[in-house]
């Protein structure tokens, strides 16, 4: 018997990647992610999102198709829609689309969401601008997922449509605990290497939200990737890149590179 429970885990497990074997970053503490994030960087965080989208606005003008790749709670997708675009926001975790979902209603704003990996989504040249930043490129563990996420990436745009993708540095990929807002917030980040190019993320940071303190932990896999690796897997799907640019996206411990579907 316990050898038939033994061989269906493992037939359960085989084929399995990092990815799906950990769990889905965020979803512990999705109730605290922007209120962590705002507290934490604060003018930083808002001009970070003001320069993106002026940048996505100097690619492509609304009314225009977007897909926002790690969209997490909408920082991007909710403004952009208000903007004009049409904005289809992909996110792996169920938790931050429901607080996107809540956020565009109260916005007033239609946004359409998926609660899918960027490897699974199936987009088939539907869109005119595609973004793929604020880190979202080390989530992807391996090199089938990383060359299958950038492949979908390429399938979604039409031709001539337009990326920006940030890809982070080596030196983002390091412990923190540094923050502004000290009196509603106690963050500390630590990211140990954990071989490959892998390393373990950890999140303990405690809120004061609605006058409680909060905690929100979280523990789970990035992984760092060589810019000539992204640029080289994007070619090859007919997306040729320029870059790194500026536009007031310096000091995010990234570089943002901009492409345009050729193929």
């Amino acid at each position: 018997m316990w050898t038939a429970w033994k061989g269906a885990v493992i037939g359960e497990l085989v084929g399995q990647t990092p990815e799906t074997l950990m769990p889905i970053p965020h979803a512990s503490w999705a109730h605290c992610y922007d209120f962590a994030y705002e507290n934490n960087y604060g003018a930083r965080y808002r001009g970070l999102t003001d320069s993106t989208i002026s940048t996505v606005r100097d690619l492509a003008s609304p009314p225009c198709s977007l897909v926002d790749f790690g969209a997490g709670t909408g920082r991007l997708a909710i403004p952009l829609a208000a903007a004009g675009y049409a904005v289809t926001a992909v996110e792996p975790c169920q938790e931050m689309v429901e607080f996107l979902r809540s956020k565009a209603t109260a916005a007033g704003v239609q946004v359409e969401s998926r609660v899918q990996r960027m490897q699974d989504f199936d987009g088939q040249g539907q869109f005119d601008v595609a973004l793929c930043v604020f880190t979202t490129v080390l989530y992807l563990l391996d090199e089938a997922s990383m060359n299958q996420g950038l492949t979908r990436l390429a399938q979604s745009l039409k031709r001539a449509g337009r990326l920006l993708i940030d890809i982070p540095r080596r030196d983002v990929f390091q412990s923190r605990s540094n923050c502004l807002g000290r009196d509603v917030l106690d963050r500390k980040v630590t990211v140990t290497p954990a071989g490959d190019d892998l390393y373990t993320y950890d999140e303990n940071t405690r809120c004061l939200m609605d006058g409680r303190w909060q905690d929100c932990k979280d523990t789970f896999s990035i992984r760092f990737w060589p810019t000539a690796t992204i640029l080289s897997v994007l070619q090859q799907n007919g997306v040729e890149c320029e870059g790194p640019i500026a536009a007031g996206l310096q000091g995010t411990g990234a570089d943002y590179y901009t492409g345009r579907k050729t193929g």
